[in-house]
């Protein structure tokens, strides 16, 4: 493959795309915030970066249960502009900064494997907390018997943890009836199914969201069935909507 034309070929499909939108939205400003939804920010004076009800839609598609190393996909940018020169360099700048999505992010030893879900989110949301540990304890064992023995127990537990968080740091900034979108992929680690939107859903609605739905997108997973090690669970990538 000739690598600058294929290159050339995508940076001429974006500069596409964005003159087919000039002039046909309204004129606005663009500010980028170098935060974590899984806190709340303020300024100097101690006033909210985002003030409470103050947002007419929130939509993402946030890092799927899949156990995709996000950090990783990094290394060509980091080693191209020698920001990391190391995988530790990736796992100390960027992979210990992300929200909880690959095992690659989980040393086991930093955990108490009895109590993995956060206290708050277990008060807040028993009922899915219940239904996840089940699973959590399902996963822990599945794990014992199998070659890579793969941390997914954590990884179900740290995912969670943190979209309870975005869910309820979004709610705050959120005007009454407002909207949040989410565009999402469930999971079957270890044969053991997450629906990971149904979940979110559920969870939202004990934080405060008024209610939700679930438009399914498209079946995930189709091209990897005749992989004998690989689970036989119907995956989907679904857009979840909140609302407050």
């Amino acid at each position: 493959m000739d690598v600058l034309a294929k290159y050339r070929e995508q940076l001429h499909s974006m500069y596409s795309d964005l003159c087919s939108v000039i002039g046909k939205t309204p004129p606005c400003s663009t500010e980028i915030i170098f935060g974590d939804a899984r806190q709340r920010h303020y300024r100097d004076n101690l006033s909210d970066i985002i003030e409470t009800a103050s947002v007419d839609l929130a939509f993402t598609s946030p890092p799927y249960l899949n156990n995709y190393d996000y950090a990783d996909r990094t290394r060509l940018e980091t080693y191209f502009f020698g920001e990391t020169v190391s995988w530790g360099d990736i796992t100390s700048k960027i992979r210990t900064r992300l929200m909880m999505s690959a095992t690659t992010q989980i040393n086991r030893n930093d955990y108490n494997k009895n109590d993995l879900l956060d206290s708050l989110f277990r008060d807040t949301s028993p009922q899915v907390t219940d239904e996840l540990d089940r699973k959590i304890k399902e996963l822990s064992v599945r794990r014992l018997g199998k070659g890579g023995k793969k941390s997914y127990d954590i990884l179900v537990a740290g995912y969670f943890n943190d979209m309870f968080k975005v869910l309820k740091e979004t709610y705050r900034v959120l005007k009454d009836n407002a909207f949040f979108i989410l565009i999402l992929g469930d999971s079957a680690p270890y044969g053991v199914y997450i629906p990971t939107d149904s979940y979110l859903g559920e969870i939202g609605r004990t934080i405060g969201f008024r209610g939700y739905e679930i438009d399914v997108l498209r079946k995930r997973g189709d091209k990897w069935k005749e992989n004998p090690q690989r689970h036989r669970e119907d995956l989907r990538e679904s857009m979840l909507i909140l609302q407050k």
